[in-house]
């Protein structure tokens, strides 16, 4: 019965956490926000869901956006991972640590990410992120979104060419031990 009862409650699904002006701090915010942007070197080739990207085949292009990989070393990154995980629970192993960026005309497809929970911290930019069956999310600069990473969600891109890039910072969460 014990048994049951714990494979019944991991596998419950949790509720979608909308935390508005995260970063408490506004000069860190700044500071992260001009960093993401000029500082932290962008890769293009990511997409949102399983894709077949081919560097030598302009068609597979197309649904790509530019990611890059937060280092847990930095100890800037593994802050902010850490304040981002414990929002879920105290307990837990971070899986992925990344940015997004994507820019007019790279949104993003609906998939579902392999871990239990994931986190989007909108940076900057505009390009709201919706959640297939609850709805659109406003991009707020600075809003922590935490939702069940089995969730079909997307990330739409900025709509207007004057619109700077949307920057998102992206965690993956597994139930688990802390980092630290």
């Amino acid at each position: 019965m014990l048994k049951a009862l714990k494979l019944s409650l991991k596998r419950r699904k949790m509720e979608t956490k909308i935390i508005d002006n995260f970063i408490k701090d506004r000069d860190l915010f700044s500071f992260l926000k001009k960093y993401f942007l000029f500082k932290q070197p962008h890769y293009y080739g990511h997409g949102s869901f399983p894709i077949s990207f081919d560097e030598k085949d302009e068609s597979s292009w197309s649904k790509c956006f530019y990611d890059s990989p937060l280092s847990l070393e930095n100890p800037l990154n593994f802050f902010l991972a850490r304040k981002m995980g414990i929002q879920w629970k105290e307990k837990c192993e971070i899986k992925e640590f990344y940015i997004n960026v994507q820019h007019v005309g790279m949104d993003g497809e609906f998939h579902v990410d392999k871990s239990d929970v994931t986190g989007v911290l909108m940076m900057r930019g505009k390009g709201d992120f919706e959640l297939k069956d609850t709805g659109i999310i406003e991009f707020v600069e600075n809003r922590l979104i935490l939702f069940d990473s089995h969730k079909l969600h997307r990330g739409h891109a900025p709509r207007h060419r004057d619109h700077s890039p949307r920057i998102t910072v992206a965690i993956k969460l597994n139930s688990g031990k802390n980092e630290s």
